[in-house]
This record gives C-alpha cells, structure tokens and sequence, in this order.
C-alpha cells in the first residue's frame, strides 16, 4: 500500500529532547510501531537513573499503545481515499506531518510524564498545572485532535475536479 511506502523513510532514528536542562535520547522505531517499548523503558531507566515495577512499566506500555492506536486509526481512515497520482506528495506531507506530531507526543507528553513521575511533581503547561496522569490526557487528546486537523487539511487539499490522472 501505498501509505507503507511513504512511511518507510521514517525509520531507525535516535531522537533526543531536553526537559530541565537533561537530555532525554529515545529510538524512533518506525512510524507505526513508534518505538520498542522493552528499549525505551530501559533508555528512560537509565537516564532518569530508576528501576520501574511491573505496574510502571504497564503504566508506560499503555501509553505507548494508546499513541500507536491513534496513528493506526488515522491512517486507517485515510487509506481508502482515492486521489489522483499528482497529489502523492499531499499524502507525504500528511504522513510527515504525523510524523511531527509522533516526536512531539514523545518528546513532550510521554517522557515529560515520566520525568514528572520520578520528582514527584505536577506539570506546569500553559499556566496551569496538572498531575501527571491529567497532563498526559490532555497532551493525548491534543495529539488526536491534531492528527485529526492535519488529516483533514489533506482531504481539503486534494484536488476532486481533477479526476484527470491515476487513481490509487
């Protein structure tokens, strides 16, 4: 399929962020899978320097599936769209796009959560403060509302006068 293609480029990578004046490394797996749970919990043991129990690391793989589920679902609904050849590159953009937002939900929701988790503290975001768990909902929903704003900016965009060209 099609979409499989365009996402086999966003492979393999390490992705490094700061929380604090502490960088956080993490292995992007593949655009849907998103990362290697067994690998990730390790990486964030190690550097936030902490031994996570069986109800912890459930905690994190839950998450993990959640944020997998979502990007499933998106790109579910957009795979039996049809458009004309010309306007792969839309779809490209659109995957990238998700792309982006897969980074941004790891990189500032998912190992904010669990930088929070280990000091014990809530999170301040845009002058409110939420616990942790609280925190992660929101920044959850706004990643599916924004997959969602980005998927139909793409069905807006795509060309249905011109029926002109190869159809997939």
């Amino acid at each position: 399929m099609l979409i499989e293609q365009i996402t086999k480029r966003f492979k393999k990578k390490i992705i490094e962020t700061k929380i604090e004046d502490i960088k956080f490394r993490w292995e992007f797996e593949d655009f849907f899978d998103v990362l290697n749970i067994n690998n990730f919990l390790t990486m964030m043991q190690h550097q936030l320097k902490v031994t996570y129990n069986f109800n912890q690391e459930q905690d994190v793989r839950e998450k993990i599936i959640l944020i997998r589920d979502s990007i499933t679902s998106m790109t579910e609904e957009i795979k039996d769209i049809e458009f004309n050849i010309k306007e792969v590159s839309k779809l490209d953009n659109l995957l990238h796009m998700f792309y982006l937002e897969i980074k941004e939900i790891i990189n500032n929701s998912l190992i904010t959560y669990l930088f929070y988790e280990k000091i014990h503290c809530s999170v301040e975001y845009k002058n409110n403060i939420y616990d942790t768990e609280d925190f992660f909902k929101l920044k959850l929903m706004l990643f599916k509302e924004n997959l969602l704003k980005h998927s139909q900016v793409f069905i807006k965009s795509l060309n249905r006068a011109d029926q002109s060209g190869y159809s997939f």
